[in-house]
């Protein structure tokens, strides 16, 4: 079974600096700040490329944007 897998979807080796597993938003935003730090980033994700879960949210991202009661915010 495993022969089967193999033939099927050959491995491939790939060095790399920093492995993102995701290609939402917060993993392309890690992939972005690592790259502008000069290491060589390689993003994983389980879909195709304009496929992730934060494009499949159609516009419904839920996000802090700021808080009006510094008891209440998210910094301390």
């Amino acid at each position: 079974m495993v022969l089967a897998h193999t033939q099927r979807y050959p491995y491939r080796t790939r060095a790399t600096n920093v492995l993102v597993i995701g290609a939402g938003a917060a993993g392309l935003r890690a992939a972005i700040a690592a790259h502008e730090a000069g290491t060589d980033v390689l993003i994983l994700g389980k879909r195709v490329r304009t496929d992730a879960h934060t494009v499949l949210a159609a516009g419904g991202i839920n996000a802090a944007l700021g808080t009006r009661d510094p008891e209440d915010s998210w910094q301390q």
